[in-house]
């Protein structure tokens, strides 16, 4: 591995980084969302949620840069935290791809019914919260927690690809495949590919699937809405102040839903194929290495990303998040605001509009 000295320096410090980076900007958002009042929407507590998610998982993820480098060889953490850290990480995402799932259909619900929508209340986000958080610690925590340890390594305890017709087992010697310390606690891996290829599929890639094919429809649907109210006003009076409102909330709440569904598929599919690629055992330490150190820095870039997509796609968290934090900088805002839209009324009608105004009917 000294040939990878380079690579693996520059890779823990970037996972260094995106922590510090990840932490931070989901701190700021979580407390933005529990202190503002204007922000106890059913979406901004599944946005809350995430980032409660996303802190977690940050807050691990340099203990999974020093599995790989400095810890690989022998981990000196203690059992404990390496069961953890395992359990966290598959628990984390398990949540993320729940709650974005979940956020994508109800927003799609808001679109098709809105009236409907308006009978959903908070405490039916807090039920799916909860039980969403129930399914990960279950499905996610307690098997990793539970099939994960601490082993010293030898050839005798390495991972080797089966014979035709035999268990995938250890203590089967091999130079070509070595795992860090910190690693799998079974005799045999059948279980654990088993396991890995049923959950991947339920919080994956069905819930990938159901991403792009919500977030398709939506926007289908609002390009024949708009268009229906256009044939409603007619030419002349549309787009009015009403409808450019109404466009530019259209605009965020799609952009914020592609943007998180991007970030997710970016981030977390690489580390699901990865565990398919490292779990087949035929592969160098080398490329095991630097498959997963990567999947993992996009997980890492996904965590510290979704922040940001939040607060893009939102001008009331932005303003909350002024006033909590910079109560003058958010007076300043309201202000500059306010001037626009007076300047806006006090503009004088175009030409367009004093032409339509006069052959139009009495």
């Amino acid at each position: 591995m000294k040939d990878l000295e380079g690579f693996q320096i520059a890779y823990a410090t970037i996972v260094l980084i995106l922590a510090v980076f990840g932490i931070c900007t989901n701190s700021v958002a979580l407390l933005t969302i529990w202190k503002s009042p204007r922000l106890r929407t059913v979406f901004h507590r599944l946005i809350a949620s995430l980032c409660i998610s996303d802190f977690i998982s940050a807050s691990i993820s340099p203990l999974f840069a020093y599995r790989r480098y400095w810890g690989s060889d022998e981990w000196e953490l203690g059992e404990t935290s390496c069961r953890v850290i395992w359990g966290l990480d598959f628990c984390t995402s398990y949540v993320t791809s729940m709650h974005i799932t979940f956020f994508a259909l109800i927003r799609l619900f808001s679109i098709c019914r809105p009236q409907a929508f308006g009978h959903f209340k908070s405490w039916h986000a807090k039920v799916f919260i909860s039980t969403a958080w129930v399914i990960a610690i279950l499905t996610g925590f307690i098997p990793m927690a539970y099939w994960t340890g601490v082993t010293e390594y030898s050839d005798e305890t390495a991972v080797v690809p089966p014979p035709a017709n035999d268990d995938w087992c250890r203590n089967k010697p091999t130079e070509a495949h070595k795992w860090p310390s910190c690693t799998f606690k079974l005799d045999c891996l059948q279980d654990l590919r088993i396991y890995t290829t049923t959950a991947y599929i339920i919080f994956y890639y069905i819930p990938v699937l159901i991403m792009i094919v919500t977030t398709f429809l939506i926007t289908r649907i609002i390009h024949k809405q708009r268009a229906a109210r256009k044939n409603l006003m007619g030419f002349r009076s549309f787009p009015n102040k009403v409808e450019m409102k109404r466009r530019r909330k259209e605009y965020q709440m799609t952009a914020q839903l592609s943007l998180i569904v991007g970030s997710f598929v970016i981030g977390y599919i690489p580390g699901a194929v990865y565990h398919h690629f490292t779990l087949n055992g035929n592969v160098t330490r080398e490329a095991d290495w630097l498959f997963g150190m990567a999947s993992y820095t996009c997980m890492r870039l996904s965590e510290c990303l979704n922040p940001i997509f939040y607060y893009l796609s939102s001008g009331k968290m932005r303003m909350e998040t002024l006033r909590i934090f910079s109560e003058k900088t958010y007076r300043k805002a309201i202000e500059e605001k306010r001037a626009k839209g007076l300047a806006h009324l006090s503009k004088p009608a175009s030409k367009t509009n004093q032409t339509s105004s006069l052959t139009g009917p009495a």
